[in-house]
Formats: structure tokens, sequence, C-alpha cells
């Protein structure tokens, strides 16, 4: 890796008021990674204590406001990125599914997986029957097939992805995921790699995991 010029990084730190990243944890992880790679060459020397510096300051504001180290397994520091540009950040300090292990009473959020296009009407009912059997069970089922065919077109390629997007961080938000039927579009290999990603357990109906399809438009 070739050394930061300090200008690169630090000096917008210090002058700009755009956050760096989505969030603390980020940050911090961001800095700990320069921290380890920066040159130890004398020229570097002001850089590298600045960094320090910065690195110990985030890390003890930031036990100081939440009340746990951001590398906790409270915190969402093994989901983020070891990158100066993540290209998948984590929307909260909190690792929210690590959080959800710990709770023992209460009904869970289960995140219904299913296909949807191509028979849209059967699809849609199916998931419907998935989600009555989470229901029975005394938990809630978070059944997208529900929720976004009414107000976004899977036909409309901006409302696809913005869906797409919301469903991500459903899933974020539920104690796990379960998987169903025989045959996993693309779609759902995107919220199953994105619930292994934040820590949400993945649970399937299938004695065996069906092959992954080659990419298409369906969900």
């Amino acid at each position: 890796m070739k050394p930061i010029r300090k200008e690169i990084f630090m000096e917008r730190m210090a002058h700009s008021e755009a956050k760096a990243y989505r969030t603390e944890v980020q940050l911090i992880r961001a800095l700990s990674l320069l921290d380890w790679n920066i040159s130890e060459e004398e020229s570097f020397r002001d850089s590298n204590q600045r960094l320090r510096d910065a690195l110990q300051i985030c890390q003890e504001n930031f036990r100081h406001e939440n009340g746990y180290s951001a590398q906790s397994g409270l915190s969402t520091w093994n989901i983020c990125e070891e990158s100066l540009n993540p290209t998948i950040e984590p929307r909260t300090n909190l690792n929210m599914a690590y959080a959800r292990k710990k709770e023992t009473q209460g009904p869970k959020l289960i995140y219904i997986c299913a296909p949807l296009r191509g028979e849209t009407e059967k699809n849609t009912a199916y998931a419907r029957q998935r989600a009555k059997e989470v229901f029975a069970e005394g938990n809630i089922p978070v059944c997208p097939h529900l929720m976004f065919p009414p107000i976004a077109d899977p036909k409309n390629r901006e409302d696809d992805d913005k869906a797409m997007k919301m469903c991500l961080y459903l899933i974020e938000q539920c104690h796990e995921v379960r998987v169903f039927g025989p045959e996993w579009t693309e779609g759902m290999w995107e919220e199953i790699r994105h619930a292994h990603r934040v820590g949400v357990p993945v649970l399937t109906d299938q004695r065996s995991i069906p092959q992954k399809r080659k990419r298409t438009q369906e969900r």
C-alpha cells in the first residue's frame, strides 16, 4: 500500500464539515486501516501522530457517547469494510442482529424470502401462505410481496431498485430470514448475501441448497 499524503485524508477531515462516512464505526475502522498501513518514514511522522491522535479521540468519544467500544460485538465493526472507499457501509453504529440475539422474549420479526416475478399472482399467494405460517407461530412476518407490488412496479427499474434497497434495510431490522421454495432467484440470493453480511440468521425449508441461477432481471 502506498503512503497516504496528509492532505488527502487528515487535512480534509480537519477542515471539512462533511461526514467522511455514514457511521462513526466505519470512520474508526478506516482510521485504524491507515494506522496499520501508513509509512513510518520520518517525513510522515507528523501525519502519523495526527492520525493516531484523531483515532484515539474518535474511539474515546464513541465509547463515551455509546457506552461500548467501536470494536465491540454490539457495534457494526465486523460488518464495516476495511477500505477507505467502502462500497457497502452499515447504516448504524449498533449491530442490530447481535443486539436481537440477546432478546429472549416477545415475537420475532421474520423476513419472508421467496420468488416474486414470473407468475406474480401465484408467487404472491405462496408468500402470503408462508407469512400466515409465521403468524400462526406467534411471530411477525415481514413479507415484501404484500408490501411493495401495490406501490412499486417491479417492471420499472427505478422502482425495483428502490424496493430492493428497502428490502435489504428491512432484513437488517429482522431477527431472521426464512427462504422458501425450490428455486432461488438472483434477488433472493442478494437478500441472502445481505443477511449473512449483517449477521441475520438465514433458514430454509429446503433439504439442499438450490444452484444459483444465471443473472437475470428476476427477483
